[in-house]
């Protein structure tokens, strides 16, 4: 079995994570978007640049004639990589018709402990910045990304454990197929778990979505160290669930066990 998957490659060195990603889902829009360009000097160097979103929007009157608007409707804070030039964070502030969220993404991903902090720091922040801001839900999503560099089709079979309670077996008949779980549970918590096969790539995307169940400003969430383990909670419960999924060849290949 080691030399069949010795083909394979996860997306870091020493783990799989392509993209991790911690959010905190808001009570209302935000306002003035633009605004949060004073944090630049804040953030500095962790953040080079700042970029304010925008979506176009029609409206249609009774004559069938429209009217273009362009909204402001978000915020980007960026890093480059300094190897390729390419994002490697990014903190965003999103107003979207029905959710309004605040997201932090890292596409370099070293381990959670760095992540974790660099979350919480420009959290607080955001928090000293503008304190009207108010959490009803949060986040962590974790995308994993396997590459096939072998000759021979992908052996699903020694990377993927057979649990139905997770995947479909049909999934182990096909060059390229997707499957889709989402639950939810009584412990406030949605779960959507996609893994995603194609000819020479596994991909794992896992989010959970914890509901706080009341409205908490953004101040006293930082402050509060039952909701940040919680989210530390989520990071647990992410390594379980690849543990289920994969077979243990491959969790020692990704360090997690």
């Amino acid at each position: 079995m080691l030399e069949s998957i010795s083909f394979l490659k996860p997306a870091n060195s020493n783990h799989s994570v392509k993209e991790a990603v911690i959010t905190l889902f808001l009570t209302q829009p935000i306002v003035n978007p633009e605004k949060f360009r004073e944090l630049l000097k804040e953030f500095k160097p962790e953040f080079q640049s700042f970029d304010e979103t925008f979506s176009l929007k029609y409206q249609f009157n009774q004559d069938g004639i429209h009217k273009e608007s362009l909204n402001n409707d978000g915020f980007v804070f960026t890093r480059f990589n300094n190897e390729n030039g390419g994002r490697s964070k990014i903190l965003r502030g999103v107003n979207e018709e029905y959710r309004q969220f605040l997201a932090f993404h890292n596409l370099s991903y070293n381990r959670w402990k760095d992540f974790f902090e660099e979350f919480t720091q420009c959290i607080k922040l955001i928090s000293n910045f503008d304190k009207s801001l108010y959490v009803l839900a949060f986040s962590i999503h974790y995308v994993d990304e396997f590459y096939w560099e072998g000759n021979s089709p992908m052996p699903l079979k020694e990377i993927l454990k057979s649990n139905q309670d997770f995947i479909p077996n049909k999934i182990f008949e096909s060059t390229e197929s997707t499957s889709v779980l989402i639950t939810n549970s009584e412990s406030h918590i949605t779960e959507r778990l996609e893994v995603k096969v194609r000819l020479n790539n596994l991909n794992i995307s896992h989010n959970v979505i914890y509901n706080v169940g009341e409205n908490i400003s953004i101040e006293n969430f930082v402050a509060d160290s039952k909701y940040l383990s919680e989210i530390e909670k989520l990071h647990i419960f992410n390594k379980k669930i690849l543990q289920e999924l994969l077979t243990k060849p491959i969790c020692k290949l990704i360090n997690l066990i």
